[in-house]
């Protein structure tokens, strides 16, 4: 079955696909310029993020969680 006889269901699939791990990386940037971070930490992970932007991104997003969680209870 196609989408106006040109695109497949397998193209839409990979599409989708492409597309959120172009996504992610930008996500991860806004996501930790919203928090608070010191300078060099911020930099160091900017530049994680872009130069590995899928391992990068995905890291940043998982300790991201871990820390926040950790200076609510520090609080």
């Amino acid at each position: 079955m196609t989408l106006l006889g040109i695109i497949g269901i397998w193209q839409i699939i990979l599409l989708a696909f492409f597309l959120s791990l172009l996504l992610l990386p930008v996500w991860a940037i806004v996501v930790m310029l919203k928090n608070e971070h010191e300078p060099n930490n911020r930099l160091l992970w900017i530049v994680l993020i872009i130069l590995l932007p899928i391992i990068g991104s995905a890291v940043y997003l998982i300790l991201r969680g871990n820390s926040r969680n950790r200076s609510n209870y520090q609080r």
